[in-house]
């Protein structure tokens, strides 16, 4: 966390033996920013935790659209494996086609022993790319959905943890953060910057005193709601949420899924 006016790092510091407070290290001279309790500080990470947590009616559809999302994904492996795999056999039959030529004295040993090396080149290949379209298929959207309900439930789970546990919890979830007259502003590592704005977008309320959450607009968090959901993130929008997020889970977010997984589980 660093100062949102000069820069500099912000501390924690003991004050009569038991309350702790943060300010700025004024490592780049004289700061005017005050001191802040830490459990204002809690307060307000709670309360951007809390951003990340989708009405239940919205996480079934978000959950429906990686599911359905999954399947696409499924089906596009399986084609690219069967694509592969005959594309394998194509190289194992000039192999063997170009071996009875060489018996026969069509070509001489040389060249077949550089066509065959690259042809063995290009059925190791294939092998790696079906290793891997195999592998991508085995849990990416069950450790989805488990993303999604863990961010969830972030805000429960961190005014639940004790302090180490919460910095750990903040250290996965916030790329960073800057404090100003006590009041923080927060930015969210992927994906839970698109979680938040699409947690947002169901919420009727203000944000939290204090805290902000870089990147989502006051505007996306005043949404009106009809019967417990906004109007402006319904089925259709959720879906395409959904398939937003199960795209870059497969281009990286996956990383994120056991990191979150340890603090939430000691927390819960």
């Amino acid at each position: 966390m660093s100062c949102g006016h000069c820069g500099a790092a912000i501390v924690g510091e003991i004050k009569k033996g038991k309350y702790v407070y943060y300010h700025c290290t004024e490592y780049r001279g004289a700061c005017s920013d005050p001191y802040t309790r830490e459990a204002d500080l809690d307060a307000q990470f709670a309360a951007v935790l809390e951003g990340l947590r989708f009405d239940d009616e919205v996480l079934g559809w978000v959950r429906a659209a990686l599911i359905e999302s999954h399947m696409d994904a499924s089906r596009h492996h399986e084609e690219a494996i069967t694509r592969l795999e005959t594309e394998h056999r194509k190289f194992q039959h000039r192999i063997d086609a170009i071996y009875i030529d060489k018996i026969d004295g069509v070509i001489t040993p040389e060249f077949y022993d550089q066509k065959r090396t690259e042809w063995r080149a290009e059925q190791e290949r294939c092998q790696r790319s079906i290793a891997s379209h195999r592998n991508a298929n085995d849990s990416y959207m069950q450790d989805g959905v488990r993303l999604l309900e863990l961010a969830s439930s972030a805000g429960r789970l961190f005014r639940q943890q004790v302090g180490a546990e919460k910095r750990r919890l903040l250290g996965f979830l916030v790329s960073n953060c800057t404090l100003a007259h006590g009041k923080i502003t927060v930015t969210l590592k992927q994906p839970f910057d698109m979680i938040a704005g699409a947690a947002a977008a169901t919420k009727s309320n203000e944000p939290a005193a204090g805290a902000n959450v870089a990147g989502h607009p006051d505007s996306a968090l005043r949404s009106k709601r009809t019967n417990g959901t906004s109007r402006h993130f319904t089925g259709p929008i959720a879906q395409r949420f959904g398939a937003d997020f199960a795209l870059g889970y497969r281009c990286g977010y996956a990383q994120q899924v056991r990191a979150v997984q340890d603090p939430t589980r000691r927390g819960a």
